[in-house]
Parts: structure tokens; C-alpha cells; sequence
């Protein structure tokens, strides 16, 4: 007896569009802003090794992140990072996230 593939579906990948402003490129701004947290907290979660950049761990708070990475935060989600939009007048980065929405 022979199996195809005709009964097997794509997984359609859904997002919820983001638009966060990070002081700079390095991962412990991004996890504040991503889950809605301190710095210190973002650390934290750095620390106890729960944060992943293309599917590496991050071990260090000055990873810098860039447009196309994918960040993963264990028990809070999936983010793609799109890319810097602008700079704002205090020179902050405003920076396009889609997160994966299951």
C-alpha cells in the first residue's frame, strides 16, 4: 500500500504586525519592548536562557539584532524582525516585528 501526499495541508502562517522603538539594536531592548518589560527583566530572561536569535541561543545582552532575524522568547512568541522604518527625533530606532499569531 503507497501513501501520497495529497491529503497533507500547508500550515498557513498568520502574523499580528508590530511597530516598536528600541534605544538601539541590542537584544535586551528588543525583548523589553517585545514582551512589555524592564531591561532588568529582559536580562533575566537572557540569563535563564529563554531567548533565541535564528534559532541560537542568546547568551549575551549586547547581541545585536538584525532586520530578517528571528527572534524567539521561551513562553512569550515568535518575532520576525522586518526592519529600521526611521529615527526619531531622539534618535531612537523605530523598528517593523511581526509576531507569529497561532
Amino acid at each position: 500500500m503507497m501513501f501520497g501526499l495529497e491529503g497533507i495541508r500547508e500550515k498557513e502562517e498568520s502574523f499580528e504586525e508590530k511597530t516598536i522603538i528600541v534605544s538601539s539594536m541590542r537584544i535586551d531592548n528588543f525583548v523589553s519592548e517585545l514582551v512589555g518589560c524592564s531591561r532588568n527583566k529582559s536580562e533575566e530572561f537572557i540569563d535563564t536562557e529563554r531567548v533565541y536569535i535564528n534559532y541560537e541561543l542568546v547568551t549575551k545582552n549586547s547581541k545585536v539584532v538584525n532586520t530578517g532575524d528571528i527572534v524567539n522568547i521561551r513562553g512569550k512568541g515568535k518575532f520576525i524582525i522586518d526592519g529600521l522604518v526611521r529615527n526619531t527625533k531622539s534618535n531612537k530606532n523605530v523598528v517593523e516585528v511581526r509576531k507569529f499569531v497561532q
